[in-house]
């Protein structure tokens, strides 16, 4: 058989039979020549080593015996003699005993019977040498020594030699013999080298033989079939495997063979189908590039239509919340009298405008709200808070509507409130709804249930916790059939009734999408004359629970006003001159001057030059809008500081924050809460401060007159710029501490105002706060980067927010804001006075523990009359070093004013203020000042309250009181308030 025709197993087995066959005779060749060394070896070392061994020791033992004979004869002592006779005893039987040793071994070569003979001659020769030795003994012992010497020499010499040669033959007979044994082994050596190298060549050119014979009938058919495959892989199906064994693998490569003619057809086959298809697909795709043009022809159209409905929205944002802001702001201004009394008729008028304007503002915010949230750009804010917060503010709010209809409120009340997580001012705006909507069509002296829960719900593998809120009222009622149109974008139920209540039928429909917003549902129960009820299901969004504590309620402390104080001044740059007019009034007559800018170059420039403590500004300024002026403000040095509190008529508060902008009011301007805004950040005025500056940039009039009547109420100084280029001039000339700004302004924007006041190296450091009507988006956020202390909204505009925000940048900026002393670099009494409101306020309401201290240093006149006034400088900044170093660090140490320091003390009671107080005495006392003569000392007298107090005592009264008896017992005395 053919070995191409056997089968890949037997092909295998044969080679590995080869293969153990050629191993097999190397290891019985090995074994076989092994044994040979071995015998050999065991010759030479059996015979030949120990026959010449044996013959040696006789030699040795015969010489030495010899020896022994002629001291035999020599000695004369018996002893002597007695000794050598028992070794010569003892000499003669060990070599009889190695004779009869060699004698025994079994001599294997060719002259065996001439070694037999030669053994036989020897032991004659022995024998003869016996008889001489016993004889030379005798005489030697008889005391014959002449003779046994002449024995010893003649016949003795003949039988020794004759022996001793006889000896030497036998041992060079074994060793000729042992040479022949190992030139036998050394030739058995080269014998099995030669062998070994033939047999190793032998089985190194079988296994060439046998790795051809493998790779030949295996390997090289695989690698065919390999390679066939590969190019069959890559596309060339006329490939073939050439393999004509008749093994195993000629098998395959028939079979693949066969494959590929199968694939080969089958791809000529698909081949012609395709090209088919093909001419198909052409027209098929020439109908629908066709399509795909048409619809993105329309789809250019749709958002450019988009576009054009968000530019007009942001328009009529702008356009109708602008003029609504004048509307408001003024007439909440006549309803003050501001500008003198009014008659009845006069004042009807006015709250007719002002009702009518804000309920035209709630509509438009409403509109636009839900614009945005069908358009996908509401964003919610989501916050932690708790909801009996947020109920005792809408009850605030609900609570006088409901009164004058005689409709009475009941709400779940409990000790535990659940904080939940969601858009604070979007939450309110749902429950506001709801219970508007349930005050409007309730019957009068009806009720009105409000309740919620908590619930858990499965939501897939997990539980999810979710906030029920139910409304439910007893009037009219719905019927069935108009339920589905209640949340409908103005849908009226019944004319009738909407004509008799009002209404835009918006309020629902905007409650439905923010309640979905937040991924929630809400529902409506109802029937004709039983009333509504409404039920909300939003995710809680945490599992916390705030504990409610008892509330004492607490009027924060007035302090004194010096008449000379200075103001900080707000620079007011509003879309118009009347919104600078508007915030003029707002502020005016208060704690801040008002400077107005028209436009926002005027704003960066009044910035500049007057450097304002704040600036309220709306977006669209002219020339330069407000972010503009912003980035401007942020440029120069003067600038960078001021704080900017915006006021716009669009609701992106969080857009604003992001900028920088330290408030975001929108119009139209609230008084109350611009002048709010300014408080939180200077809501107790100092004796002796600076007023600060604030530039407002807008290109309306009226909103300039708004903002700067605000703001020069509250005592600001305010620069107004018309427009953005105005604006700019007058942030960089006059530096103002804030700039008010707004955006949207023609010419220079209030974003060319931010950008060019960013650019200046004192302007852009002003704080701006934008006021505009616009809209704020992610690119108007990208553009202004961070120059944004606050963004006001004009469509919820306040002069609360306002105030708030420009008395909250004097805390930030308390060095611009005239808070800093500085002869001692401690705080001064302003702002000790508003952290004493606070503290005052915090005590009365959690029942927290504080001590408050004024210090007067004892005849401080005297001392500087004595030392010069700046030894009594250098004295002040002493004892400001010596109570900052020994008091905690959240401690406040001011100074009060002249010679007087005040230290607030949170969280200590009334006995660790009497420690701490002599522990300040005692340090001033023993301290050396500087002194013009020798030891230069000084004491202090101390008045100390512990709060809280009762609420009718004024504590800074409490304190004088204190500090007054210290004094008048003597002085360097600690009085603490007893009450």
């Amino acid at each position: 058989m053919k070995i191409s025709e056997m089968k890949i197993s037997n092909k295998i087995a044969a080679i590995f039979m080869m293969l153990i066959f050629i191993m097999g005779l190397g290891g019985f060749w090995g074994l076989y020549n092994v044994s040979k060394i071995a015998g050999g070896t065991e010759e030479i070392y059996q015979k030949s080593f120990k026959h010449i061994s044996t013959l040696s020791d006789m030699e040795k033992e015969f010489i030495s015996l010899r020896q022994e004979v002629f001291l035999h004869i020599i000695v004369t002592d018996q002893g002597s003699k007695s000794f050598l006779d028992s070794s010569v005893r003892e000499r003669v039987q060990k070599i009889n005993k190695l004779m009869k040793t060699y004698q025994a071994f079994e001599v294997e070569h060719t002259s065996h019977r001439l070694m037999k003979g030669a053994m036989a001659t020897l032991q004659s020769e022995l024998d003869s040498y016996w008889n001489v030795q016993t004889r030379v003994l005798e005489l030697s012992s008889y005391g014959r020594p002449e003779e046994a010497l002449s024995l010893v020499r003649g016949d003795g010499n003949r039988a020794f030699n004759a022996a001793i040669n006889h000896l030497k033959r036998l041992l060079s007979e074994e060793m000729g013999a042992a040479s022949k044994s190992y030139q036998r082994s050394e030739y058995l050596a080269s014998t099995i080298t030669l062998i070994t190298v033939f047999l190793t060549i032998a089985a190194i050119v079988m296994s060439f033989a046998l790795w051809r014979l493998f790779t030949s009938s295996i390997v090289k058919p695989i690698l065919i079939i390999e390679d066939s495959a590969k190019k069959v892989a890559k596309g060339d199906l006329a490939q073939r495997a050439l393999v004509s064994s008749g093994d195993e693998l000629g098998s395959l490569a028939r079979e693949f063979n066969v494959m590929a003619n199968t694939l080969q057809d089958s791809h000529m086959t698909l081949e012609r189908k395709v090209s088919e298809r093909t001419d198909e697909l052409k027209h098929i795709n020439e109908e629908l590039l066709i399509s795909k043009l048409d619809l993105e022809a329309k789809n250019e159209e749709l958002a450019r239509a988009n576009r054009m409905k968000s530019q007009f929205l942001a328009n009529v944002s702008h356009e109708l919340r602008t003029p609504l802001n004048s509307i408001i702001g003024f007439s909440e201004l006549l309803q003050e009298k501001s500008f003198g009394a009014l008659n009845d008729k006069q004042t009807q008028y006015v709250k007719f405008i002002h009702t009518s304007g804000n309920h035209l503002l709630h509509l438009i915010n409403s509109i636009l709200d839900l614009s945005k949230i069908e358009a996908g750009r509401m964003e919610l804010s989501l916050e932690e808070f708790s909801l009996a917060e947020i109920f005792h503010e809408i009850m605030g709010s609900i609570k006088p509507i409901a009164h004058k209809r005689g409709i009475s409120l009941d709400l779940k009340d409990t000790i535990a409130s659940p904080v939940i997580k969601v858009d604070k001012a979007k939450f309110k705006q749902i429950l506001y709804n709801l219970l508007s909507n349930a005050v409007k069509f309730n019957k009068d002296g009806g009720k009105i249930m409000i309740d919620w829960d908590i619930l858990d719900e499965p939501a897939g593998m997990t539980m999810q916790r979710y906030l029920y809120i139910t409304v439910e009222d007893t009037g009219m009622g719905i019927k069935k059939e108009d339920i589905g149109k209640l949340f409908r974008e103005f849908e009226q139920l019944d004319p009738s009734v909407t004509r008799e209540h009002g209404g835009t039928g918006l309020g629902l429909a905007l409650t439905k999408k923010l309640v979905e917003l937040h991924k929630g549902h809400i529902r409506v129960d109802s029937e004709p004359g039983k009333g509504c009820k409404f039920t909300v299901k939003l995710p809680q969004g945490s599992d916390k629970v705030e504990l409610r504590l008892t509330q004492v309620s607490s009027e924060v402390v007035a302090m004194p006003v010096d008449d000379i104080a200075e103001r900080p001044l707000i620079l007011v740059a509003g879309e118009s001159e009347d919104v600078n007019h508007l915030i003029r009034i707002y502020l005016s007559g208060g704690a801040y001057e008002v400077e107005t800018a028209r436009d926002g170059i005027a704003l960066v420039e009044k910035a500049r030059l007057l450097r304002p403590f704040a600036i309220v500004c709306g977006v669209a300024l002219s020339k330069k809008d407000g972010w503009e002026v912003m980035k401007e403000l942020k440029l120069y040095d003067e600038t960078k500081e001021i704080p900017v509190v915006i006021v716009s008529a669009t609701d992106n508060k969080e857009l604003g924050f992001a900028l920088g902008a330290v408030d975001y009011i929108e119009k139209p301007i609230d008084k109350a809460k611009l002048v709010d805004t300014l408080n939180r950040l200077n809501f107790i005025k100092n004796r002796k401060r600076r007023k600060l500056n604030v530039l407002v940039v807008d290109d309306e009039p009226q909103v300039l007159t708004l903002i700067g009547d605000i703001l020069e109420k509250e005592d600001f100084v305010v620069h107004k710029a018309g427009g953005g280029e105005e604006a700019v001039r007058m942030a960089i000339q006059d530096e103002p501490d804030l700039i008010v700004l707004d955006l949207m302004m023609p010419g220079v924007s209030g974003y060319d105002v931010v950008d060019r006041l960013k650019d200046h190296p004192v302007a852009r450091n002003i704080p701006v706060v934008i006021f505009t009507a616009k809209d704020i988006t992610s690119e108007d956020k990208q553009r202004l980067g961070d120059n944004i202390d606050k963004i006001i909204r004009k469509a919820s505009f306040s002069k609360e927010d306002l105030i708030a925000e420009i008395r909250l940048l004097e805390l930030s900026f308390p060095d611009r804001a005239n808070l800093i002393d500085r002869t001692t670099k401690l705080f001064n009494k302003r702002y000790f006075d508003i952290l004493l409101s606070r503290e005052i306020s915090r005590s009365h309401r959690y029942k927290q523990a504080c001590s408050v201290m004024i210090i007067d240093i004892d005849n401080f006149s005297a001392y500087n009359q004595e030392h010069g006034v700046s030894n009594g400088d250098g004295a002040l900044c002493e004892v400001s070093r010596l109570f900052t170093s020994n008091l905690r660090k959240a401690d406040c140490v001011t100074r009060y004013g002249g010679d007087s320091f005040a230290i607030l003390l949170p969280g200590i009671t009334s006995d660790e203020t009497l420690i701490v107080a002599e522990k300040v005495r005692k340090i001033v006392e023993k301290n050396l000042f500087p002194s013009v003569r020798e030891g230069g000392h000084l004491t202090v007298s101390i008045g100390a309250v512990s709060l809280p107090l009762q609420k009718d005592v004024d504590v800074i009264g409490a304190l004088e009181e204190s500090l007054s008896k210290a004094y008048g017992t003597g002085g360097n005395k600690v009085v603490l308030y007893k009450g």
